[in-house]
C-alpha cells in the first residue's frame, strides 16, 4: 500500500520548508503581511488600483526572486574540478545523438538564468566530434568559446540542467589532444593555440555539407551530379568528394558542398532515410548535415 500523502496546511508548510528554506524565509512572511493587508484595507473610500498597489507592495517579488551574479573572473572557482581535463576554452559534451543543434545548447543557459554578471548571451562554436577521414561520429559534441572563462561560466550555468531527457554534463577538455575531432582537413580548418585557447579557422561552413552514406559503390561524381541537378553544388570549392568506398560492402560514402545551408538542409531532408530510385533493392541512404 503506498504512504498516504500530507493534506494539512502544516504538512504542506514542512515540505515546503525542507524543499524551498529560502522562499519560508523571505516570501512568506511577505504572504502573511498581504494577508493582513487584505483583511484591514477599508475599500469604501478608496481608489481599487491604489489599494491593489498598497496590498501587492510587501511582496516585492523582483527583489525576492533575485539571485545574486558573480563576476565573469569567478567562473573557474565555482567550476567543480572533476569537470575539468586541462583549462581551456573548450567542453565536451558526450552524446550519440546526431540531431542536436546549436540552439538546443544555448536553450540551456540563456542571459538572464544565469548566475554571472553577463553583457549578453554565451557566445560559441558547436563542432560535432568527428573522424578527421572518414567523418564518422566521434565523442559527442565540442563547444569552443573564446576564453577559459567563458567556457567556464557555461559549464557553471549548466550545472544540473537536462537536455531532452539525459544529464546535461560538460568537461573541460584538452584541446592540442581532441582537436583532430573537431577540425578536418576536408574542410580546410586550422587552428592556433594561444596558451590555453584554441581559436578554430574554418574556410568552409560545415553547414553547407551533406555526408551522404550508404550509396553503392558504382555511384560517380557524375551520377550525383546529376541526382542533384536541382541543387546549388558549390563546384568552385570541391563540390563532390568521395569519403570512403568499401568494395567488400559494395557501399560508399560522399561528401557534397552546397552553396547555401539551406540546400543543404533540403537535400538530407528529401534523400535521409530513402532509398536510391525509390528501389528497395537498394539499400537505405543516409544523409546527414554536418556541423
Amino acid at each position: 500500500m503506498s504512504k498516504k500523502l500530507p493534506t494539512t496546511f502544516q504538512d504542506a508548510k514542512k515540505i515546503l520548508g525542507s524543499v524551498y528554506p529560502d522562499l519560508m524565509v523571505h516570501v512568506h512572511p511577505k504572504v502573511n503581511q498581504l494577508r493582513t493587508n487584505l483583511l484591514n484595507q477599508n475599500l469604501d473610500d478608496k481608489d481599487p488600483k491604489e489599494v491593489v498597489r498598497s496590498v501587492l507592495k510587501p511582496l516585492d517579488f523582483e527583489d525576492s526572486t533575485k539571485t545574486e551574479r558573480h563576476p565573469l573572473s569567478k567562473s573557474l572557482e565555482m567550476l567543480p574540478v572533476r569537470r575539468i581535463h586541462k583549462l581551456s576554452n573548450v567542453l565536451l559534451f558526450r552524446s550519440r545523438n546526431q540531431l542536436l543543434h546549436k540552439s538546443d545548447f544555448q536553450k540551456l543557459a540563456p542571459k538572464e538564468t544565469s548566475v554571472f554578471d553577463l553583457i549578453k548571451e554565451h557566445e560559441f562554436k558547436v563542432r560535432r566530434g568527428r573522424a578527421k577521414d572518414t567523418l564518422q561520429e566521434r565523442m559527442g559534441y565540442y563547444l569552443i568559446f573564446k576564453s577559459v572563462q567563458e567556457a567556464a561560466a557555461f559549464n557553471v550555468d549548466t550545472l544540473g540542467k537536462l537536455l531532452n531527457g539525459v544529464n546535461f554534463y560538460l568537461e573541460m577538455v584538452n584541446p592540442a589532444k581532441d582537436n583532430h575531432y573537431f577540425n578536418s582537413p576536408l574542410f580546410h580548418e586550422t587552428y592556433n593555440m594561444d596558451g590555453d585557447v584554441v581559436e578554430l579557422q574554418t574556410e568552409y561552413p560545415r553547414e553547407n555539407c551533406v555526408l551522404f552514406r550508404g550509396l553503392p559503390n558504382f555511384i560517380t561524381k557524375e551520377t550525383i551530379s546529376k541526382m542533384l541537378y536541382d541543387y546549388s553544388i558549390d563546384y568552385i570549392s570541391g563540390g563532390i568528394t568521395p569519403i570512403e568506398i568499401d568494395n567488400f560492402a559494395k557501399l560508399g560514402s560522399w561528401l557534397v558542398k552546397f552553396e547555401t545551408p539551406l540546400d543543404a538542409q533540403r537535400v538530407a531532408r528529401n534523400y535521409n532515410g530513402y532509398h536510391l530510385n525509390n528501389n528497395p533493392d537498394y539499400p537505405k541512404i543516409f544523409a546527414t548535415v554536418l556541423s
